[in-house]
């Protein structure tokens, strides 16, 4: 998830304690190519979704995942692109930060 985007759905309200355990926080690490990065942005799950299709659904759920562990809200047309993205995909658990298993 990008910094911004957390920024903007409630990190603003975080300590500088939280904001740095965010950055760093295992869940929210991808290590991607630095032109898909780029071309992320600033983007959540309703403007932007990794080219690699046989990754939507894991990136779906982990968004889902970061947004519940740290209570970042979800627009309107970012809940509708998860809803749509995760629909097809069945079962799938939720990732978890190790440790909190």
């Amino acid at each position: 998830m990008p910094l911004s985007n957390a920024w903007q759905t409630g990190a603003q309200q975080w300590t500088a304690r939280q904001r740095h355990d965010f950055a760093n926080d295992p869940l929210e690490l991808i290590a991607v190519e630095g032109r898909v990065n780029e071309a992320k942005g600033d983007g959540d799950a309703g403007t932007w979704l990794p080219p690699d299709k046989s990754f939507r659904c894991a990136y779906a759920a982990r968004m889902v995942a970061i947004k519940l562990t740290w209570h970042l809200w979800v627009t309107p047309a970012e809940r509708d692109a998860l809803t749509r993205l995760l629909q097809p995909c069945g079962a799938l658990e939720l990732p978890r930060e190790p440790g909190n298993v």
